[in-house]
């Protein structure tokens, strides 16, 4: 199976506090030199589908995505913290929120 970059950009690992743990990075950094919004949606994207995989039944795919910028990343570290709001037999319902040095990103 082939990895690409953006994969390995966009990947976290659960960690024991019930977040999702990731490093964030400037290779999609827009001239200005902050983060991509399309980079940061994938970021949560990739981080909901990873948790939604762990509920049952699982739902492989998203169906809608909204998200709300509330200030640039920066490179570094970064976290998710996926809530399940709701778990049907066809749809499930999460929010994702992006934390950077204890504060809400998007």
């Amino acid at each position: 199976m082939t990895t690409y970059e953006l994969d390995r950009a966009i990947a976290s690992t659960p960690g024991d506090d019930g977040l999702r743990h990731l490093v964030l990075t400037a290779d999609w950094n827009t001239p200005n030199g902050t983060a991509n919004g399309g980079y940061v949606l994938a970021v949560l994207a990739r981080a909901t589908l990873d948790e939604a995989a762990t509920t049952a039944p699982a739902h492989p795919d998203l169906l809608t995505v909204s998200v709300s910028y509330f200030k640039p990343p920066t490179p570094g570290d970064a976290a998710v913290e996926v809530t399940t709001l709701r778990v049907g037999r066809r749809v499930s319902v999460h929010q994702a929120v992006l934390l950077q040095n204890g504060a809400t990103v998007a």
